[in-house]
């Protein structure tokens, strides 16, 4: 009963892993492929698929790992890699992808190599950056958050960080998983190559190393046996490795111990005691209802929680990334409005996750994330004279112009003449002056406004 039920097992995994890979690879055949590479570390994984900062973040936790962080230069050369292997014959212009760094409004140095960016990880650790550009202080006060450009036809960007909006939604995005260990590739066995399903829903038949939790389907030749499927699980000892050894395909030794073949159909320990076999689970996994497979016993399994889940010993709690706050569920996270606060030296503009601080019109963000004034005055905006105020300006014309009511930055000509008791007679208008004259035998006083007669002999 038990050999045939593991046949059955094994049977209905691969009919199912041979649906599942059929129907990704139509979907992705649409478009950009995704792809991965893993190292005896870990993975990296490249989605194309078009979204936000966030909304990649969370589709790579969905999937039980991070944004990619990129801290060592090891790390940057297995992405190298990656990127170099991928098909990008679709694309002309390139792609840019999401990594792990973001940085909140006001948090910008210049004595950091994260340039006050920190890794979705939480922390600020680095032994490797490669910007591309100087960081801006004018960008301070808004949240900024990291793509890594590559192209096949202009290479001198490739694998450069560049920041900018972290509401954009840009090519796709590079996650980063780790596991307890790693299992190295299956030969083929002379039939094709192995199939691959990985923890990260991705199928391949080119991994090299393969995570905790992956599932190979090996093809048998025709007259030996059915394809054979086995797991790259923690074994008792404490190493990771596959369930079975190879060769899988010929007929192994026969034995008499159940647990001597296939494993007993156990995921991960065959215990024989006697005529009685059963199936046992490593530390932190507890017995299916199958009685053969096995399922963490962490409490986050399943992802009960929207960002993080936190396991405590009478159960778990949900935390949320900065900028946001638990929802009344306690499992989801709500946008949390830092404005209320009132964290900025003049406007504050609230957004997804963060918030952008602003400046009133006539002031600009100095840099430290602050307001200050801008002089409009040094680029000459009035045609004579300009007074600087904070915030604004003021135009001022010369001695004997004013300014254009409908321009103010304009001065005109005043003809003084206009106003009344200018002069006592009469009265000459000239370009910025004017001059008073008097009738004939009449002469212009020293006030230079009145006239008197001339008596005779003057």
């Amino acid at each position: 009963k038990m050999s045939s039920l593991v046949s059955t097992v094994a049977a209905l995994l691969l009919t199912s892993l041979l649906a599942l890979f059929f129907g990704c690879s139509r979907a992705l055949g649409q478009d950009l492929k995704e792809d991965a590479l893993c190292n005896a570390d870990g993975c990296f994984v490249v989605y194309f698929q078009r979204k936000t900062f966030l909304d990649s973040w969370r589709a790579c936790k969905e999937k039980g790992g991070n944004l990619a962080t990129i801290k060592r230069r090891e790390d940057a050369a297995t992405i190298a890699t990656l990127f170099s292997n991928l098909d990008l014959s679709q694309s002309t212009t390139g792609v840019r992808v999401w990594i792990g760094l973001q940085r909140q409004p006001r948090q910008c140095t210049t004595t950091r190599p994260l340039r006050g960016f920190s890794w979705t990880t939480g922390d600020h650790d680095t032994e490797y950056t490669n910007w591309q550009k100087e960081d801006s202080p004018s960008m301070c006060s808004v949240p900024r958050c990291v793509v890594m450009s590559y192209s096949n036809q202009e290479q001198t960007n490739n694998y450069k960080w560049l920041d900018g909006s972290c509401s954009v939604s840009v090519d796709g995005y590079l996650c980063r998983y780790t596991y307890k260990g790693m299992c190295p590739a299956l030969w083929s066995e002379g039939a094709g190559n192995t199939l691959y399903s990985t923890p990260f829903n991705l199928l391949s038949t080119l991994l090299t190393y393969l995570p905790y939790g992956s599932v190979a389907t090996i093809p048998c030749p025709a007259g030996t046996k059915e394809d054979q499927s086995v797991l790259c699980m923690l074994k008792e000892d404490g190493s990771v490795g596959w369930s079975r050894d190879s060769p899988l395909c010929s007929d192994p030794q026969i034995s008499h111990d159940w647990c001597d073949q296939d494993n007993g159909g156990c995921e991960h320990f065959c215990r024989s005691a006697g005529a009685h076999v059963y199936c046992d689970c490593a530390e932190g996994y507890q017995l299916g209802d199958n009685g053969q497979n096995c399922e963490l016993s962490d409490v986050c399994k399943g992802a009960p929680c929207e960002f993080v889940c936190l396991p405590l010993s009478d159960g778990y709690q949900c935390a949320c990334p900065d900028g946001y706050m638990l929802a009344p569920d306690e499992r989801g996270c709500l946008d949390a409005d830092e404005c209320l606060h009132s964290p900025c030296e003049q406007l504050c503009v609230n957004a997804p996750g963060t918030f952008e601080c602003r400046c009133w019109e006539g002031y600009h963000p100095d840099d430290e994330g602050g307001c200050e004034d801008i002089d409009e005055c040094v680029n000459d905006p009035c045609e004579h004279a300009c007074e600087n105020t904070q915030g604004s300006h003021i135009c001022h014309c010369h001695l004997g112009y004013s300014p254009v009511p409908e321009e103010p930055s304009q001065c005109q000509d005043i003809d003084e003449c206009q106003i009344p008791g200018t002069c006592e007679k009469m009265c000459v208008n000239y370009e910025a002056a004017f001059a008073c004259y008097c009738e004939e035998g009449y002469e212009l006083m020293p006030d230079q406004y009145s006239c008197r007669k001339r008596e005779e002999g003057d």
